[in-house]
């Protein structure tokens, strides 16, 4: 299996489609829910700056990059904090074009909730997916490389020659 992974702008396509699809199921729970009825021309507002709000948290945090075995709880942390700016702003921005601030507190706050919790838990599924996927053809893959890697630590002679008699063998 390739050593090489997903290419970095890949993955961020992929991290704002997921953003503006978390956006897309918090007004259909508005909607569903019949609590609200957001206007033709207020939805596709909330998706288009949802999009060009991914696209620059996504970047300023970095968070398309070392995604196979390298996740940890600053990635998740870096994912948490670009989804929450990017909620926040959302709703501001969209909320202050719409006068939706100005009527309620309590729908503005209940859309930034919604779409923080939306846009961080998709986030979260598609990481743990990546690596289920990456792992599974890791394993299963027919030209699969099953060696271990070893480091030789050393330059004398004895160090070379263990490195020669590795490189020939198919455990090593």
């Amino acid at each position: 299996f390739p050593k090489r992974y997903l290419n970095p702008m890949l993955i961020l396509a992929i991290d704002v489609v997921c953003s503006v699809v978390a956006s897309i199921a918090t007004l259909l729970v508005f909607v569903l829910m019949g609590k609200w009825y957001p206007m033709w021309y207020f939805s596709l507002w909330w998706l288009g700056v949802s999009f060009v709000l991914s696209l620059i948290c996504f970047r300023l945090w970095t968070t398309y990059r070392t995604i196979i075995r390298h996740s940890s709880l600053r990635d998740f942390t870096r994912l948490l904090g670009a989804a929450v700016v990017k909620s926040v702003a959302l709703v501001l921005i969209v909320g202050g074009a719409f006068t939706l601030l100005a009527m309620s507190w309590r729908l503005p706050l209940a859309l930034l909730i919604f779409d923080v919790t939306f846009t961080f838990g998709t986030l979260i599924v598609v990481r743990v997916l990546m690596v289920v996927v990456y792992d599974f053809l890791r394993v299963n893959l027919p030209y699969n490389d099953q060696t271990l890697n070893v480091l030789v630590y050393g330059n004398d002679e004895k160090a070379v020659s263990l490195a020669m008699r590795f490189k020939g063998s198919s455990t090593y």
